[in-house]
């Protein structure tokens, strides 16, 4: 049953050398063979990490069994892998340690996941915030931002500025010279307006040809 399973099991005496891995410990951290892991102290076995590996130890040596630490290792591709180390000492009837047992899950494909998800995530929200065209907040991410900054003028009694500025006709330029050639006036528009805030300052593309800082 051990040796068939896909986690990583081990088996460490009371000095905390290796007397037994599977097959899939050995895969886990690229041995050649389970005999290569024999002897070796398993911590630093099982963590690459000294500062995770001494955290790891310390609350192992207190409570005596530590569930799913997370730590990470670099391995021999290149790419930082993730695990999940168990441990929990063994005992005698009277109380004394003869050894160590545990096991390492990978769960390196779904902390990529995690991360890919959280990256298009983060993607998402910040295309629901910006106004394709110009690159600016959008609208309603202004208004978002105007409210706050109402509130922040409010309780703090400080002054609070609004600008809004409107493209003179834009409307005809559109027209006559096409919608490609409005779309370059805006976004040299957004840019120009850009260059000349402060970073502290907000600038959004209110609507059509609208600005609002």
């Amino acid at each position: 049953l051990v040796e068939g399973i896909k986690i990583g099991i081990f088996m460490a005496d009371a000095r905390a050398k290796i007397f037994y891995v599977n097959k899939a410990f050995a895969d886990t951290f690229e041995l050649q063979n389970c005999s290569q892991a024999l002897g070796k102290n398993w911590p630093e076995a099982c963590f690459s990490d000294p500062d995770r590996r001494k955290q790891f130890l310390a609350e192992l040596e207190a409570l005596g069994v530590v569930k799913d630490f997370e730590t990470t290792r670099v391995l021999s591709r290149g790419r930082k892998d993730y695990f999940l180390i168990t441990a929990n000492h063994i005992y005698t009837d009277q109380g004394e340690k003869i050894g160590t047992h545990g096991f390492a899950v990978d769960i390196s494909d779904r902390r990529r996941l995690e991360e890919e998800l959280s990256i298009k995530n983060q993607k998402l929200e910040h295309l629901s915030q910006t106004d394709p065209l110009t690159g600016l907040l959008n609208h309603r991410s202004f208004m978002q931002k105007m409210e706050e900054e109402v509130q922040r003028a409010g309780r703090y009694g400080s002054l609070l500025s609004l600008m809004m500025i409107d493209v003179d006709d834009f409307k005809t330029y559109n027209d006559t010279r096409g919608h490609l050639e409005g779309d370059r006036v805006l976004i040299k528009a957004a840019a120009l307006i850009t260059e000349s805030l402060r970073e502290i300052d907000i600038v959004a593309r209110y609507g059509g040809e609208e600005f609002a800082i």
